[in-house]
């Protein structure tokens, strides 16, 4: 609460795993409590995107992705932003790197529960890796950005672009007022 009453207005959370792969892998984290904020964190208008490392042995069932997808649907809604990231073996913990083909499957449990925003990461090029804005003719990757004034050097993900998102931007930002503008920042800028 003080964050977000000191001016929060985005945030990514890291959601680990269903209950078990996180008292087994995080030991002292209690995952209820991470939805719980996650829960607040929309309900006071906060801007919310989940990220989950998606990693074999731990995480990566069927069950478990598709328990993640149904949680955020419910309790978050179908427009939060879920980024299915690759693993890769780093200090100590060596389970395999995550198969591409284990995140197109998770994209597409994702996608089946109904989530609006799924998508791929740590795979560079690939496809799920892209916001697809069809009425403005291009394709934006989530390392892009928003800025509502072309003087504010505030950044929003572009994501709250592609629909009524029930976020902070969808109410001062819409598709049609941006236009893409390929510089070095690579921005979606507002030309209202």
């Amino acid at each position: 609460m003080l964050l977000i009453d000191a001016g929060l207005d985005a945030m990514n959370v890291d959601v680990k795993g269903d209950a078990s792969a996180v008292k087994k892998f995080c030991k002292t984290v209690d995952v209820e409590k991470v939805w719980g904020a996650c829960t607040l964190a929309r309900a006071r208008g906060v801007h919310v995107e989940i990220t989950t490392l998606d990693i074999p042995t731990v995480n990566d069932s069927d069950a478990t992705i598709q328990g993640i997808a149904e949680r955020l649907c419910r309790d978050l809604g179908r427009d939060v932003p879920w980024h299915l990231s690759s693993y890769c073996p780093a200090y100590r913990f060596t389970s395999p790197p995550t198969p591409i083909q284990t995140l197109e499957r998770a994209w597409m449990i994702g996608k089946d529960a109904g989530l609006h925003f799924v998508y791929v990461g740590n795979v560079p090029g690939h496809p799920h890796d892209n916001t697809y804005l069809s009425d403005l003719r291009h394709t934006l990757d989530p390392s892009h950005r928003v800025r509502s004034n072309p003087n504010s050097t505030s950044c929003w993900p572009v994501s709250t672009l592609s629909t009524a998102n029930p976020g902070r931007m969808a109410d001062s930002i819409t598709r049609q007022q941006c236009l893409v503008h390929q510089d070095q920042q690579k921005v979606v800028r507002h030309i209202g």
